[in-house]
């Protein structure tokens, strides 16, 4: 027996986890007329579906909630024992005669998500229903049209003959949907690396420092939870000066100065960055800093592991990338002259495990604060390389062209300025 909704029902539903992003394939959706003969139908569901953008468009106080119906139609769907194709092809049929998110970027997700809240409610009807396949991807792969016919379990020599190739954003460094961390002691430039990476991904330069730019300009959103406006403005107006392309870094450069803690290990931080994300749906998300996202002790292996499972949902669901700011552990001037391992990474020894690569910054001569030097202390899926050394100039930029550099901005013990 089905279950009676009104549309009451569905105006506050809450967003569900998502379990069928990678079942639906929106190239084959199947004929609205193939679900009216193939899927079981109630005279409901049949006289909302008929219904046409006039029914939405009454006065205020009798305005139908288009958002509300399409989240009936896709639980009465799922109650019914629709397939996901049958009900995405319902909801896309329905949208382009209502109107609701037809001309939105976000369309795909937000009919998508109707689906996901179903299927959470109602759950499939049968093991078949669902394809499992699409656990054998990985977020920084590339899911090529045919991988929804591959195995879940694979013979060994299948599986090594097998393509997964990984999208590179900068080859050998970050991935699509990967994670990094940039680490350093106090004063090494992470903050100002970390917005040089933004900033080049923004403008689709072609290389930073020792990584190819092969995916071409990025849309990147960094966020400053220790710096708020004030002096994050300082910082960027001389960062600022080293770039002259401003209408594409404006465009593709977005900048949250909130300067307090995010924690994203609760669901009001989780739900304010969902929201965020929602609205301006970045490729790279870059976070200053790790602390600041995280309410607990880092050494707190449970919290720890809890806040990257959610880093992993959100990279998955939103196909963007992920680089985040954090500090190593507190070591006196003498220490810090030591080569950097694993260890000195502040916090749980998961932070380092769950991540595809870690960089850490240092300073080769105190003395020196433009001469920097990059060791990668991890990388999973890049190739391992040499620490290396580079330059900080006056504008906070970095370059390993020292000739060049040296000769535009010659080095002064003790003189870059805003060391963060």
């Amino acid at each position: 027996m089905s279950t009676t909704y009104t549309l009451d029902d569905f105006n506050l539903v809450p967003s569900a986890k998502e379990i069928v992003y990678g079942n639906v394939d929106l190239e084959a959706l199947p004929s609205v007329e193939e679900v009216q003969k193939l899927a079981r139908w109630t005279p409901d569901m049949l006289e909302l579906f008929s219904k046409d953008a006039d029914h939405f468009a009454g006065v205020a106080g009798e305005k139908q909630d288009r958002s509300a119906a399409m989240a009936r139609l896709a639980y009465y769907g799922a109650e019914m024992g629709w397939d996901d194709q049958q009900i995405a092809a319902v909801l896309y049929d329905a949208d382009d005669r209502w109107g609701k998110y037809k001309d939105r970027r976000d369309r795909e997700k937000r009919l998508l998500d109707f689906v996901n809240r179903a299927r959470a409610k109602h759950g499939y009807s049968t093991v078949t229903a669902v394809d499992l396949s699409r656990f054998a991807k990985r977020e920084f792969e590339v899911v090529e049209p045919d991988q929804a016919a591959r195995p879940l379990v694979w013979g060994f020599d299948d599986f090594v003959q097998a393509d997964f190739p990984i999208n590179w954003m900068l080859e050998g460094l970050l991935a699509q949907g990967g994670l990094g961390l940039i680490t350093g002691f106090p004063g090494t430039g992470k903050t100002q690396f970390g917005i040089a990476l933004g900033a080049h991904l923004a403008l689709g330069a072609d290389k930073f420092l020792k990584w190819d730019n092969v995916s071409g300009h990025k849309k990147v959103l960094f966020l400053s939870l220790e710096m708020g406006p004030a002096p994050l403005n300082l910082f960027m107006t001389t960062i600022s000066k080293g770039y002259s392309d401003m209408r594409t870094l404006n465009k593709n450069l977005l900048v949250g100065p909130f300067g307090e803690p995010l924690p994203l290990d609760t669901k009001e931080g989780q739900a304010f960055l969902n929201n965020l994300l929602d609205e301006y749906m970045p490729d790279v998300i870059i976070i200053d800093s790790l602390q600041a996202v995280i309410s607990k002790e880092m050494t707190d292996e449970l919290s720890v592991k809890a806040f990257f499972h959610y880093l992993s949902v959100v990279r998955e669901k939103y196909r963007c990338a992920m680089v985040v700011i954090h500090h190593n552990r507190k070591k006196s001037n003498d220490n810090q002259k030591k080569e950097i391992e694993q260890s000195d990474v502040y916090g749980s020894t998961y932070i380092v495990a769950e991540v595809d690569f870690v960089l850490s910054l240092s300073l080769p001569e105190p003395s020196n604060t433009s001469l920097l030097k990059a060791t990668m202390l991890k990388t999973r899926l890049g190739k391992q390389i040499t620490p290396f050394e580079m330059y900080r100039d006056e504008n906070l930029g970095f370059s390993i062209d020292f000739d060049n550099l040296m000769h535009q901005f010659p080095v002064k013990e003790g003189t870059a300025p805003l060391d963060v």
